[in-house]
Parts: C-alpha cells; sequence; structure tokens
C-alpha cells in the first residue's frame, strides 16, 4: 500500500512550470533558425498601443527592439548538422512555435470579425481567446546566432529555447 501511494503522490507532485510563456506574433523561418517574438515582450518593451500598426499588421519597429527566441535548424555558421537524435526536439519545437503562431492568428482574426461587426471585445472574453490555448512554454537555454531577417546583411542573436511546450502546461 504504501508503494502504491508513493507512486501515486509521485504522478501528482507539481512539475516545474515552463520558465517563460507567451503569445507568438511573428515567426521567421530561416535557413538557420526557427525565430519568434512574443506580444508579452513587445507589450512590454513598446506599449501595448505600438505592437500593431494601423493596418493590423505587427510593427516592425517594434519587433526589432524586443526579445527574441528559437531554435536552430543545423545549417547556419557554427552551427553542428542536427544528429538524429536531436531531430526529435527540432520537428515539435517548429511545431509548436508554428501551433502557437496560428493559434494567435486565429484569435486575431476573430476578434477583427467581432469588431468590424462593431462589437467590442470584453476583456473576460479577451483572456479567454488569448488564454493558454493559443500560448507556448519554454526554457531560455543559451543564445544562438542567426542570420538577419528580410535580406538585411548579418546576424543577430537569439535566445535559444529548450522544452518547449504549447499550450505551455508542463505535463504535455
Amino acid at each position: 500500500m504504501k508503494k502504491a501511494l508513493a507512486f501515486t503522490t509521485s504522478l501528482l507532485a507539481a512539475t516545474p512550470a515552463m520558465a517563460k510563456t507567451g503569445h507568438v506574433i511573428q515567426v521567421h523561418h530561416g535557413l538557420d533558425c526557427v525565430a519568434f517574438a512574443l506580444l508579452e515582450d513587445a507589450d512590454a518593451v513598446c506599449g501595448a498601443s505600438n505592437v500593431f500598426l494601423s493596418n493590423g499588421t505587427v510593427n516592425g519597429t517594434c519587433l526589432a527592439t524586443v526579445p527574441w527566441y528559437g531554435i536552430g535548424t543545423g545549417q547556419g555558421v557554427g552551427q553542428s548538422e542536427l544528429l538524429p537524435a536531436q531531430l526529435p526536439f527540432f520537428i515539435a519545437g517548429t511545431s509548436a512555435i508554428d501551433t502557437a503562431f496560428q493559434e494567435m492568428q486565429a484569435v486575431f482574426g476573430a476578434e477583427d470579425v467581432q469588431s468590424g461587426e462593431g462589437f467590442s471585445v470584453p476583456s473576460a472574453e479577451n483572456s479567454v481567446l488569448a488564454g493558454p490555448a493559443s500560448a507556448i512554454g519554454f526554457d531560455p537555454g543559451g543564445s544562438l546566432t542567426c542570420k538577419n531577417i528580410d535580406a538585411a546583411t548579418g546576424t543577430h542573436t537569439v535566445t535559444g529555447i529548450q522544452n518547449i511546450n504549447t499550450p505551455p502546461g508542463p505535463n504535455q
């Protein structure tokens, strides 16, 4: 009985939450990295009213100042080719990033339709729509060097990630 109780307790024990969670508002699939930016970082750095332009697109000036996160593809300068053992994380990580981005785009689309029809989006409704189901969770790791986005020359540094989940619960 004691062993069964200990086993059950170990299953129910809290697993540490992901260190960082947020909603993906921009993704870049490059040759050397899959990088993304979070709405929460953009709100904090740029101010909520400066994240999006009047036409609904993400403000590029804002994105240039927020932290970016990413995973390496094993193809860039200084990166080693991914080993077969690394492929499951790469595939799962890319899928999680893209899923979180698509879920957030769906939320923005639903809110745009509702606003376009003349209805407001109450904060309670927004917190449900933009809740954990459309978020991503991960543990930040070391830095990762990626080529610049949009044909700009040079490279930039993003924070490498690990232990990624979408939704951001620790037990996916």
